[in-house]
């Protein structure tokens, strides 16, 4: 199930936060979910560590850390949420980012 395509700035340096709504099917209701950023290889600069969100709970939020130069922003990444635990098989729903570059100083 794909979510619509979501855009942020990637400025160096910062941090963005990702608001993640899971929606689960009333089945997996009692499965954690484990949320992750894929990064394409040839994206540099650009981490995130996993959020785990609690089963009965559906908020999570996802933190991106930009680093000095991270790009090239040729390609979206992907947010990734599974269900952890004994669901077989895992239940895997993605969420494409469009990272952009901000405006350069220049243009203003």
């Amino acid at each position: 199930s794909d979510l619509p395509v979501s855009t942020y700035r990637a400025i160096p340096r910062s941090r963005i936060i990702v608001p993640v709504e899971i929606q689960r099917d009333p089945s997996l209701k009692n499965f954690p979910v484990r949320v992750e950023l894929v990064v394409p290889k040839h994206i540099t600069n650009v981490t995130s560590k996993p959020a785990d969100v609690s089963a009965g709970n559906d908020h999570a939020s996802l933190e991106i850390e930009l680093g000095d130069n991270p790009g090239p922003f040729n390609m979206p990444v992907t947010i990734t949420a599974r269900t952890i635990g004994n669901s077989t098989p895992p239940h895997v729903a993605d969420l494409k980012l469009n990272l952009v570059p901000p405006p350069s100083a220049s243009s203003h």
